[in-house]
């Protein structure tokens, strides 16, 4: 959302969001064992969901106010 925020083109994201989202599944991938791939993806997961919940609405109503 920062980097939509930044660039202000979808497109211009588009290839920066691609490149975060390999290297996490990269991450969770390289995991020494099955506990710690367990770990790595439940972090993620509640990064991901507080990021749709809370920060990508703020982030929507900031850009509304922005450039109205």
């Amino acid at each position: 959302m920062l980097t939509r925020l930044v660039m202000s083109e979808a497109l211009l994201v588009t290839p920066v969001l691609g490149t975060f989202v390999i290297t996490e599944f990269i991450m969770t991938m390289g995991a020494e064992d099955f506990s710690a791939f367990i770990v790595s993806y439940f972090i993620e997961t509640v990064i991901c969901l507080i990021n749709r919940v809370y920060i990508g609405p703020f982030v929507e109503h900031v850009e509304a106010i922005l450039f109205r």
